[in-house]
C-alpha cells in the first residue's frame, strides 16, 4: 500500500488537488462581501437565520479540508506515511498561516475585513480535521486482530490454516 501512495500519479493527484483547493479559497476571498453571502443554497429561510453559524462552518470545512489535502499531498511524496504529533502541527501552521494570508488578502476585497476570528476558526478546522485524519489512520493501520484468538500467519500476517509456516 505505501508503495502505491507514493506513485506518480498519487503525487500529482493530490498535489493538483491541493493546488486547485488553495485557489478556490483565494477565489472565495475575493468575492465581495454581498456576494460570498449569497453563495450557495441560502434560499430557505432556516439557512437565513444561521447567519454567522453558516460563515463558521464555511471556514471549518474550507480549511479542514485544505489540512487533509496538506496531509495527503506531503504523504504523497515522503517516504513513509508518518503519523506523528510534530508532523500533524506542521499541517496545521501550513493550513493557519495560508488562512492568515487569506484574512490579509480579504481586507483588499470591497465589503470583506480581516477576521481574527476567522483566523482561529481556521486552525480549529485544520486542527479537528487533522485530528480525526491522524485517529483514522491509527485505527486502520493498527495490528490485524482475527476473531476467535487465531494467531496470524507468519508469511502474510492473515490467518491460513493451509500455510505450510504457520
Amino acid at each position: 500500500m505505501v508503495q502505491d501512495l507514493h506513485s506518480l500519479s498519487y503525487r500529482i493527484g493530490f498535489s493538483s488537488a491541493l493546488v486547485t483547493w488553495m485557489a478556490l479559497i483565494f477565489f472565495l476571498s475575493t468575492l465581495p462581501g454581498e456576494q460570498a453571502s449569497r453563495l450557495g443554497p441560502y434560499d430557505s429561510a432556516v439557512i437565513l437565520k444561521l447567519g454567522e453559524v453558516r460563515s463558521i462552518a464555511a471556514h471549518l470545512a474550507l480549511f479542514g479540508a485544505l489540512a487533509i489535502l496538506i496531509q495527503a499531498t506531503i504523504w504523497s511524496w515522503s517516504t513513509f506515511t508518518h503519523s506523528s504529533l510534530r508532523f500533524s502541527l506542521v499541517v496545521i501552521t501550513l493550513s493557519f498561516l495560508y488562512g492568515v494570508s487569506d484574512e490579509f488578502h480579504q481586507s483588499f476585497v470591497y465589503g470583506r475585513n480581516t477576521s481574527v476570528s476567522d483566523m482561529l476558526v481556521n486552525a480549529m478546522g485544520a486542527t479537528a480535521a487533522i485530528t480525526s485524519l491522524q485517529l483514522t489512520v491509527k485505527v486502520a493501520t493498527r495490528s490485524t486482530r482475527l476473531p476467535f484468538g487465531r494467531k496470524p500467519c507468519k508469511a502474510s500476517k492473515r490467518s491460513n490454516p493451509e500455510c505450510p509456516l504457520c
